[in-house]
């Protein structure tokens, strides 16, 4: 709650500390913008609409106390934040030479395995924290594209499947089980099911024995005993398999109904909850975010690599509202 006079100082403090840009209008004003066909890094024909507005409005029938007044429509991904390393300060390293950006409050909210290495190898003198694919202590034929579908999903529990071929799949299944991503999981695994023929079972059966997921070993050894004669007789695939392998599946042959993985219910997403949390750190820890701002003896802290997603959208006129949407919404 603030009076007009302290609105005013608010908005032009932010906004030129932010943005260096004009000090705002004279009064307690609103503004507004709407931006549409917004296409994420690395991802053509997505059409997302942001609407939003923020305004300062009178309290009661007093027109001396204001309080800010914030409408949203539309969606705007966190993980757009994947695509711009300026304000990361995760860095880590893949076998092919490759190298992924993440930010460490992110996964702190959203992924704390992954969170626990991150900060068991910061250095205080060093501003971004380099974390290599062995530190991981993870499984995958090829981890870099496998952490390419990962780190979409603990920023935004976003899962696409439509351009993963079954070797993938389990490699991201692998990740997000080491990880405890259990949205990802659980629908990778969902999606291997689905896509499992006499094709193909042997070779994901045989991936999944590499990478020790049980899982996955399981829904495909699931799909072989349906099958079982058709399975063993592809002699040239079988082969393959190796002696350990093999006499497991021959093993299923005694067996009149054994016990195969069930796959559980996918959960709802956590995101929004997650990020909420993320903005009470930032007002009740002190050394929380990496930069503020004070007005009046008030400070208010933010990520930068999270205003900047909203200031490249809304631009300056509208750093307000840019860094608004930055602290509350997702």
């Amino acid at each position: 709650m603030k009076t007009a006079e302290d609105m005013k100082a608010w908005i032009d403090a932010i906004t030129k500390a932010a943005k260096g840009s004009e000090p705002g209008p004279s009064t307690p004003s609103k503004l507004s913008t709407s931006t549409t066909n917004l296409s994420p890094p690395g991802r053509t024909g997505r059409t997302e609409t942001i609407s939003a507005s923020m305004e300062a409005v009178p309290i009661g029938n007093n027109s001396d106390l204001y309080q800010m007044k914030f409408s949203f429509e539309g969606r705007l991904s966190h993980k757009n934040m994947l695509a711009e390393p300026k304000y990361a300060n995760v860095a880590i390293q893949f076998p092919n030479g490759k190298t992924l950006i993440a930010h460490d409050y992110i996964l702190a909210v959203r992924c704390q395995k992954l969170s626990e290495i991150v900060e068991s190898k910061k250095h205080k003198k060093k501003r971004i924290t380099v974390v290599d694919w062995k530190d991981l202590e993870a499984e995958a034929k090829e981890p870099y594209e496998a952490f390419v579908h990962l780190l979409p999903c603990i920023y935004l529990d976003e899962v696409n499947l439509t351009d993963m071929n079954l070797q993938l799949a389990v490699d991201v299944t692998s990740l997000a089980q080491r990880f405890d991503v259990k949205r990802l999981q659980y629908a990778t695994e969902k999606w291997i099911e689905g896509q499992i023929n006499m094709g193909n079972v042997h070779s994901v059966l045989h991936h999944a024995h590499d990478l020790k997921l049980e899982s996955v070993k399981s829904i495909s050894l699931a799909f072989a005993f349906k099958r079982l004669k058709e399975f063993v007789g592809n002699k040239e695939e079988t082969n393959k398999l190796g002696m350990d392998l093999f006499h497991e599946v021959v093993t299923l042959q005694t067996e009149t109904d054994p016990e195969f993985y069930k796959i559980p219910e996918i959960p709802e997403s956590q995101h929004i909850k997650d990020y909420k949390n993320l903005y009470i750190n930032l007002q009740t820890d002190p050394n929380a975010g990496d930069s503020y701002v004070e007005v009046q003896n008030e400070v208010m802290r933010f990520h930068k690599a999270v205003l900047e997603v909203w200031l490249s959208l809304f631009g300056s006129y509208t750093v307000v509202a840019a860094l608004y949407l930055a602290l509350t919404v997702f």
